[in-house]
């Protein structure tokens, strides 16, 4: 559903454009503007703004329930740079 500026106003509780604008910038709602100066977006961008801390709007990067863990890798040491590049002092 589109929100459009007698929405937006209606649930900023502004009236100017520009505050509307800058009510949404603040509030992180994506928007456009439309060729009149009009913001313009849909309630799926307004939801989302207000629940971005939710559980849903994250990433579970969890491993599914019943999976085994996996092995790591042994991590070798590189040499340092003093060990490969020999020293140049003539």
């Amino acid at each position: 559903m589109i929100a459009n500026l007698p929405d937006l106003r209606k649930l900023s509780g502004l009236k100017r454009r520009s505050d509307v604008r800058r009510w949404l910038s603040a509030n992180g709602v994506a928007f456009m503007v439309q060729p009149s100066g009009d913001p313009v977006t849909t309630m799926d961008a307004i939801n989302i703004a207000m629940h971005g801390n939710a559980k849903y709007n994250k990433p579970d990067f969890s491993p599914p329930p019943g999976s085994k863990p996996r092995l790591k890798r042994a991590v070798t040491q590189l040499p340092s740079a003093s060990r490969i590049v020999p020293n140049k002092s003539t």
